[in-house]
């Protein structure tokens, strides 16, 4: 060896220059070595051969120092009052367990996660416990509930959690029977979930499919706060889903890591962060390091275009209605975060105009764009309207004519009474003069009626005519056929 500091180096230095050498020169090598603790453990790495690999010695070195390998293996071992029934979910942070409540007091079917001790010493027991106290702040029905946290003796923090089966919203946008209406209702729950969270300053940082599940029971669930920040603060970390997720092909196990990138970041702290997202959903300021509200909502955005893209009947709406929904996730979507909505409770507003065929809230108040519009939507209700438009005039044509009748008939009506009285016993009984007299000022009225048409009139005093020359006056007739009363 060329020098002295050569024998305070690590083990792995040494292992690593034992190796090519011939066994004569290992042999020199460890002699050489004044530490016989360390010349022993080389000699015992030496020992195992071509059995095994350096990665893999010192990962089992790990392993057995932190005790990750440990938490994977607690299926039938107890957690409180919890008994592990098995590992339903496995990540690069840690795994989740399926766990049923022993202890006689109620049933309880929980989900508990653990994070790997590795973690917990890599950033800290405050950090990984961010989530639990994320989700201790919220009770919303949209959000997985967490019923306790703790820390095992060897190191491992662990969640107890809402027990979850469902599918995720991936998963559920392709099912044939999921309507495009009803997707845009789920995207509208997790816009009230993030409504919450971030009125107590809470950003999530991880939106995607995942992470937006449907349980059995129909309702929206959001998980997995593990990534997300506080938005005055700067603690930050990652963890994974908690869900026994049931995707499309049936798989019973899935892999909670997702498809999360993680990477360090020191613009936002001094302290060393894990931190994850998914690209795909993140928003640009947040792959550079600025999470805020905002971030989520790009994120909201790209989570909708994505479901959408995976949905048949969204395929089959007429193109208007489908450039409606593709407007909402671009303006989430803004590379410009002041460019986005300012708040999910817009989002979530113009999905709702959107479910009842109104104008989107940022488009522009024009009455042409927005009758072409209506009328793009409402196909059939808008062909009635051009039809009423059509008939309306001819209908308030008709509409006088008839109240024209109704006016002659009223009239007719009025003079015809007279005749009518004429016949009623106490009339019949008076003398002949009364009955002449009244002819003849029934006669006078509707010869100065201003109602009646000429037809009537006509009608009219031909009767009384034909009444009078019954009674005798002949003379009184012939008197009035001179006048010109038509």
């Amino acid at each position: 060896m060329s020098g002295n500091h050569e024998h305070i180096q690590p083990l792995p230095y040494h292992f690593a220059q034992l190796q090519g050498l011939t066994a004569q020169q290992q042999a020199e090598y460890l002699e050489a070595l004044d530490n016989p603790t360390l010349k022993g453990e080389l000699e015992a790495l030496l020992a195992v051969g071509d059995e095994s690999d350096f990665i893999t010695l010192i990962g089992g070195q790990v392993d057995r120092l932190t005790g990750d390998k440990a938490i994977e293996a607690l299926s039938q071992t107890c957690v409180g009052p919890f008994e592990l029934q098995g590992i339903i979910g496995r990540g690069g942070m840690g795994v989740v367990y399926d766990a049923k409540r022993i202890d006689g007091v109620f049933e309880q079917h929980v989900a508990i996660k653990f994070v790997y001790p590795s973690i917990t010493a890599l950033t800290g027991r405050e950090t990984v416990f961010f989530e639990a106290r994320c989700l201790g702040q919220l009770a919303h029905p949209n959000i997985v509930t967490i019923h306790d946290a703790g820390e095992l003796s060897l190191g491992a923090c662990y969640f107890v959690m809402e027990y979850l089966e469902g599918e995720a919203l991936d998963a559920y946008s392709r099912r044939p029977e999921t309507t495009t209406q009803d997707l845009v209702c789920r995207i509208s729950d997790l816009c009230d979930a993030l409504e919450a969270t971030h009125r107590i300053h809470i950003v999530h940082s991880d939106i995607k499919p995942n992470n937006v599940v449907v349980n059995t029971e129909g309702r929206t669930k959001v998980l997995d706060f593990g990534i997300a920040q506080i938005m005055e603060g700067e603690v930050a970390a990652t963890s994974q889903s908690t869900i026994n997720r049931a995707d499309s092909e049936g798989k019973d196990k899935e892999d909670i890591s997702g498809d999360t990138a993680f990477y360090n970041s020191s613009e936002k702290s001094t302290s060393q962060n894990v931190k994850g997202m998914t690209l795909a959903f993140a928003a640009p300021e947040q792959q550079q390091g600025t999470v805020s509200p905002l971030s989520d909502i790009y994120s909201i955005g790209a989570l909708l275009r994505y479901v959408l893209s995976l949905n048949a009947h969204y395929k089959k709406l007429p193109k208007a209605r489908q450039q409606e929904l593709q407007r909402i996730a671009e303006q989430c979507m803004q590379q410009n975060p002041d460019d986005r909505y300012q708040q999910v409770a817009s989002i979530k507003h113009d999905l709702q105009n959107w479910l009842e065929g109104k104008r989107l809230s940022f488009e522009p108040k024009v009455s042409l764009l927005a009758s072409r519009k209506w009328i793009k939507r409402n196909p059939w209700l808008s062909t009635l309207c051009v039809l009423i438009a059509i008939t309306l005039p001819s209908g308030i044509y008709y509409q006088q004519q008839l109240s024209s009748e109704k006016a002659q008939s009223q009239e007719v009506a009025k003079h015809l009474e007279s005749f009518i009285r004429y016949t009623d016993p106490a009339i019949a009984g008076k003398p002949m003069s009364e009955a002449k007299q009244m002819l003849l000022d029934t006669y006078n009225n509707v010869a100065k009626s201003t109602q009646l048409t000429l037809a009537n009139k006509h009608r009219i005093v031909v009767t009384i005519l034909d009444s009078l020359i019954g009674l005798g006056e002949y003379e009184q007739v012939l008197n009035y056929e001179k006048d010109d009363v038509f």
